[in-house]
């Protein structure tokens, strides 16, 4: 059962990659993508600690928190990002069907 997930995983990721690289992404969004994309989903263990936030984003990719929200918009409207919650709330997550992004710990 975990192999089959783990090439289930590999599967989607590369079908993601596929979508993605026809999107005409800048290269601080596929820095971003690879770094959610190598982070993999929650079911298996793994996830981006709390989602991308703009804050993240900017930090990873050494831009403004303007530029962030500019590509991150964009890939929400390419549909490779799907939003969780909202306001200083709001978190990015990979939009791979069944993947979720653990929560941050209180």
């Amino acid at each position: 059962m975990a192999c089959q997930a783990v090439v289930r995983q590999a599967t989607e990721k590369a079908v993601f990659r596929m979508k993605a690289g026809q999107c005409g992404l800048n290269a601080r969004q596929h820095k971003v993508l690879e770094r959610l994309l190598d982070a993999g989903q929650v079911a298996l263990g793994g996830g981006f600690l709390g989602g991308m936030t703009n804050e993240k984003y900017a930090r990873i990719t050494g831009t403004s928190k303007a530029t962030a929200t500019r590509d991150l918009t964009d890939l929400l409207v390419k549909g490779l990002l799907r939003v969780e919650g909202v306001g200083k709330a709001t978190r990015y997550a990979v939009n791979v069907p069944g993947w979720h992004q653990p929560a941050l710990k209180p």
